[in-house]
């Protein structure tokens, strides 16, 4: 193995944490040696007609989550569904919760978040 072969092969094997943050101010979730959690959010709306139909499942919100633990309204996107029903009320979930922000070096950041919003019907609910 040349000198050159043996550098590229080291350095493919050590962690790249500059890949883990998109820009100078916002870190990604995986980066954070705090990750963010839920703090309290209010209570779910599920769509009426979803409900009597039985449906459920989970719907993966992505948003920025700013350093005081709040979603920022404009980042705020579905990017899987079970059913595009929940979406609304998933979107507004997120943005009425509030999260412990993401610590990265010992700092509160601006972190990209995917939160999982679930909706299950009770048995005998239906």
């Amino acid at each position: 193995m040349t000198a050159l072969a043996m550098i590229l092969a080291v350095a493919m094997q050590q962690p790249d944490r500059s890949a883990m943050t998109l820009d100078s101010s916002l870190v990604l979730e995986a980066a954070c040696d705090t990750a963010p959690r839920i703090l309290s959010g209010p209570l779910l709306y599920y769509p009426l007609e979803l409900l009597r139909n039985g449906k459920q499942g989970t719907v993966v919100v992505q948003f920025v989550l700013d350093t005081m633990g709040h979603a920022e309204r404009t980042s705020i996107h579905v990017i899987a569904t079970p059913h595009m029903g929940f979406n609304l009320s998933a979107k507004e979930y997120v943005q009425r919760a509030l999260f412990s922000p993401g610590i990265f070096h010992g700092r509160k950041v601006r972190t990209l978040v995917q939160f999982p919003v679930v909706y299950r019907v009770k048995e005998g609910r239906r």
